[in-house]
């Protein structure tokens, strides 16, 4: 690889953030039954957020990158091979230090000037950034997304409905495609793909979700 390959990088900025962050790192656990093998959290966090710096967020699409050779999985993985399964489990046992992590990575590229723009969230675009997509949505679209997110987070929240965990599992884990095909495509439609954007967003955890209602109501209190 280049010197000067991004991984290097986001490498080197998370051996800093565990300096900084200690509080947020569990020891490192064994796999489940099968070969005795440890998957460390500076190899699991830097890989899947190396992903979203390439825009390859889903359980299974990260396991095809690597078993597709990646040098940068080597580097990242030394050499392991996660399942799709033990990806998924590390993403739901450590949501909150990927999404601090992930912050810090945004914060990062916005002082040394990598980043520009009114910035919402890094998924998918670590070190490259999104301007706020808010900017490319008209009023109706933003109140429809508004609408949309509190009802069926509400739902699931209060187990009247399980829309907002199917498509937990549509964005991140392929699960439900052809169930929700049909909705995903009404969705695109009506709120663009910088609305997808932000409801894949507020799908990820509870602290994306405050984020992205939270720039929502900064864009415009009538929404």
């Amino acid at each position: 690889m280049d010197k000067n390959h991004i991984v290097f990088t986001v490498k080197i900025l998370f051996e800093i953030f565990k300096e900084i962050r200690p509080e947020l790192f569990k020891k490192d656990k064994k796999t489940r039954p099968g070969p005795k093998r440890i998957y460390k959290t500076g190899e699991m966090l830097t890989f899947i957020s190396f992903g979203h710096v390439m825009e390859i967020t889903s359980c299974r699409k990260l396991e095809n990158w690597w078993k597709n050779n990646d040098e940068t999985c080597q580097f990242l993985l030394n050499c392991k091979k996660p399942s799709k399964t033990t990806i998924n489990d590390f993403i739901n046992d450590n949501m909150y230090l990927i999404d601090e992590f992930d912050k810090y990575l945004v914060e990062f590229g916005i002082k040394t000037g990598l980043i520009e723009g009114n910035i919402i969230y890094a998924d998918g675009t670590v070190l490259k950034g999104y301007c706020n997509p808010l900017n490319n949505m008209n009023p109706d679209q933003i109140k429809y997304l508004k609408k949309f997110i509190l009802k069926h987070y509400k739902e699931y929240k209060n187990n009247t409905g399980d829309l907002w965990i199917k498509l937990h599992e549509f964005f991140y884990n392929d699960k439900n495609q052809e169930e929700l095909k049909d909705l995903y495509k009404k969705l695109k439609k009506t709120i663009n793909s910088f609305g997808i954007h932000l409801l894949k967003l507020s799908l990820k955890g509870h602290q994306s979700l405050k984020r992205v209602l939270k720039r929502i109501k900064k864009n415009g209190s009538k929404y």
